[in-house]
Order: structure tokens, then sequence, then C-alpha cells
């Protein structure tokens, strides 16, 4: 199964410069525990935008230049988004994708579950998540909103799940 998983501006920013417009660590943690020992699936300059290759998790990396890749036991190239689509959608295991803004949209209408992050204000951003039809989709669960310490930021974790 596909699913994906995203932390979302207002305006569904997502990154400016190869970045997060914001720095959430309650969200990092999410993110970590969510795809912990779960495969996922980036694009090439979402893998370089990591501080290193997350451990516990298999990187499938869709790029036309595989060869360019590190060469790591835990990254897997990939040069056909069609090829991972047939080989996870019917699949028990959970597989997430996890950007950036274009291997969002290519996918997005093949995942099953969305794991949103839904992050107060509005941010300059360069990268932004596509529009999601959500009558395709039902709210499965929602957190009470939680507020970083530090910056001051009110976010909430949400799942949804494909009708």
């Amino acid at each position: 199964m596909l699913s994906l998983i995203v932390a979302i501006g207002k305006n569904r920013e997502i990154g400016k410069g190869g970045t997060m417009p914001w720095h959430l660590p309650e969200d990092l943690k999410y993110f970590k525990e969510t795809t912990m020992g779960h495969k996922m699936i980036i694009g090439k300059n979402t893998l370089y935008s990591l501080p290193k290759i997350l451990p516990g998790r298999l990187h499938i990396v869709l790029t036309s230049s595989p060869e360019s890749l590190p060469k790591d036991e835990r990254i897997r190239p990939a040069t056909k988004m069609e090829a991972l689509v047939d080989e996870y959608s019917d699949s028990k295991e959970e597989v997430f994708v996890c950007g950036g803004g274009k291997i969002y949209a290519e996918f997005l209408p093949f995942c099953q579950k969305l794991y949103l992050t839904r992050v107060s204000g509005s941010y300059d951003a360069d990268t932004y998540f596509p529009e999601i039809n959500f009558s395709k989709y039902r709210l499965i669960s929602k957190s009470d909103t939680k507020k970083d310490e530090k910056s001051g930021t009110e976010f909430v974790f949400e799942v949804y799940e494909k009708l």
C-alpha cells in the first residue's frame, strides 16, 4: 500500500531552497516513528536535503540518473514511477511517499493513506503540495492542536484514508 507523509503550511507550502520552512522537532519525531522500518519513496533532491541517510528505512530514490546516487545498501534507485506504483499499490506492506513536491504530485492519486501535519501560518516557499480532493478521503484520526515551545508554531497531525 502506498501512503504519503508530509508537513504542509496553510497555503500548502512544503519547502524553500531544499529545506522545510519551519523547524518542528515533534513533527520530525512523528515522521521518524511513522516511517521507521518502512520503505520510503523520495526524489533525488529530497535525498540530498536529508542530513544523512535515515536509519531503519530503505530509501527508494526516483531519478533519471541512478548512476549519480551514492552507493549504499539503504538506497535503491528507481527510474520509473509506474513500476513503483505497480509494485506497491496492492502490497500489504505500507510504503511511504516522502517528497519532494514533484514526487508528491505524481504519487498522490495512488496513495491509500495520507499522513498530514498541518502547520499553522503562511510561509515563504518555492515548493508546494498539490491540491487534495478531500471528497476522495475520510479523516480517520486527528491530534489535538500542538504548539512548538521554541517557535510558538501550532500544528496538528491528521491521517486520511482513501474511500
